[in-house]
């Protein structure tokens, strides 16, 4: 498992902010937050946003949820991984119709 100080460290080579092919977005705040989200949108006439959002207090706490091994496994973190985190109330869906 990688250690906390290699996972800040990629996070700085990355000016704090990684996404992956899939649009998930994680984001390191203050070397210790790290926020994960995906926005999804249609672009018809009634655009509909859908973003699923979750967030460690901790890094250790991102690296286990995640099994992260390498700090380029962050880039692996998809869209499915945040569905089951919403699906065990690990993580929020928040709709909005503009």
């Amino acid at each position: 498992m990688i250690k906390t100080i290699d996972l800040v460290q990629y996070f700085w080579i990355h000016a704090n902010l990684i996404t992956t092919k899939e649009g998930v977005e994680a984001a390191l705040h203050g070397d210790k937050l790290i926020e994960v989200s995906v926005m999804l949108r249609n672009h018809e006439e009634n655009e509909v946003r859908l973003q699923l959002r979750t967030s460690f207090s901790s890094p250790l706490k991102f690296i286990e949820t995640f099994n992260l091994q390498y700090p380029e496994d962050i880039k692996k973190i998809s869209i499915e991984n945040l569905m089951l985190l919403y699906k065990n109330e690990k993580a929020e869906l928040s709709v909005t119709e503009v």
